[in-house]
């Protein structure tokens, strides 16, 4: 678990070096979701007010609707259906952005990620947005994903200088058996004291079954808290995790990685 001293060193040598600071980075998708007490009105009619307040900036709209189906155990009903809350997407031209609403969360999904100062400001239009239009009452959760496919030509076992060497250790473990590893991923959970985190790394294999043939690596950092927040709390927590991120992203690579995000080289 990481004190609240070390959390507070963190943060203040981290603030404002928001990740990452280079001209090319890995990240395919950067997720911020924001969970609330529900709000049943967007369970009943369209978003309409919302739409126009943000249809600017995302002018494509998509409705999801969808049931839950489960199987009983034997002697009950053979199947309960549950139907699902509306999800409304909203995305802007290029589709490199998107907003998710529904009666129990927001999110903002982008695949394009330059800078967080650029994905912040985006966040906080449409935060800003939604509470002028539906005045949550009490957050629920909120999270921060930021998903790195580190995706480079050559051995696929050779991660050296580019990664912390401890996070592909288990590669070279079985020697004798490397030619036969279909995937090798891994989860760490850490622990503060009103945070979680949870980073999955290691080869997910995009050819999987098969076995390992390309150069890829997952590096994938989840950060959440599920204490209640007032709604005005939120965007600060933000800020404060994506600090952390940053933290567990600058120990888990290697100098060869930073040469090839800060040259835009290849190794």
């Amino acid at each position: 678990m990481l004190s609240q001293t070390n959390e507070l060193n963190i943060y203040r040598y981290y603030k404002g070096k928001h990740m990452p600071p280079y001209p090319r980075n890995f990240l395919t998708k950067v997720i911020a979701r924001i969970d609330y007490q529900p709000i049943l009105i967007l369970d009943e009619e369209r978003p309409s007010k919302f739409q126009e307040s943000v249809r600017d900036e995302y002018p494509r709209l998509e409705e999801l609707r969808g049931v839950g189906i489960g199987i009983s155990k034997e002697g009950g009903s053979p199947i309960s259906v549950e139907k699902l809350p509306i999800v409304w997407k909203l995305k802007d031209r290029d589709q490199a952005n998107e907003v998710e609403l529904s009666s129990k969360y927001i999110s903002l999904v982008t695949k394009r990620y330059v800078r967080f100062s650029e994905f912040f400001d985006k966040l906080t239009v449409v935060y800003n947005r939604f509470i002028e239009n539906y005045r949550p009452s009490i957050i629920t959760r909120i999270g921060l994903r930021y998903i790195n496919e580190i995706r480079l030509e050559g051995n696929p076992f050779e991660w050296r200088e580019l990664l912390n060497d401890n996070l592909y250790s288990t590669l070279h473990a079985f020697p004798d058996m490397q030619d036969s590893i279909a995937r090798s991923m891994h989860q760490l959970h850490f622990k503060g004291d009103d945070y979680k985190i949870i980073f999955q790394f290691g080869i997910f294999n995009s050819e999987f079954p098969n076995t390992i043939a390309q150069r890829e690596y997952i590096l994938d950092y989840d950060c959440i808290s599920e204490e209640e927040h007032e709604p005005q709390e939120v965007l600060r927590e933000f800020n404060r995790f994506n600090d952390l991120i940053w933290h567990l992203f600058e120990e888990s690579i290697g100098e060869g990685l930073r040469v090839i995000m800060r040259e835009g080289g290849e190794q």
